[in-house]
C-alpha cells in the first residue's frame, strides 16, 4: 500500500491510500504552548492514537486506550537525540 499525505507537515495531515484514494487518517495538532497533542483519527472519525508531547521532555503516546511513555515504543538510538 502506498500512502499519499495532504500536507508536509505530517503532524497536520491526511493520510490517503494513494491507489484508492480512500481518506485512512486524518493527523491533527493544535498549535499551543507547552504540552502538544496529537490526535488520530480514522476514516470514521474515531480517536485511534494521541500523542502528548510535554515540552522538551519526550511524551506519552495512547493507543487503544493504553498509554505509554513514548520511549517504550520509540527507544532513543543515541543518548544526545531526545
Amino acid at each position: 500500500m502506498q500512502l499519499l499525505f495532504s500536507s508536509s507537515r505530517l503532524n497536520n495531515s491526511t493520510v490517503d491510500d494513494a491507489q484508492t484514494g480512500a481518506r485512512l487518517y486524518d493527523v491533527q495538532t493544535p498549535t499551543t504552548l507547552g504540552t502538544q497533542t496529537t490526535t488520530v483519527r480514522n476514516a470514521h472519525g474515531e480517536v485511534v492514537a494521541v500523542y502528548e508531547r510535554h515540552g522538551l521532555r519526550r511524551g506519552t503516546v495512547t493507543v487503544g486506550g493504553s498509554r505509554m511513555d513514548i520511549e517504550s515504543c520509540m527507544p532513543r538510538d543515541s543518548a544526545m537525540r531526545m
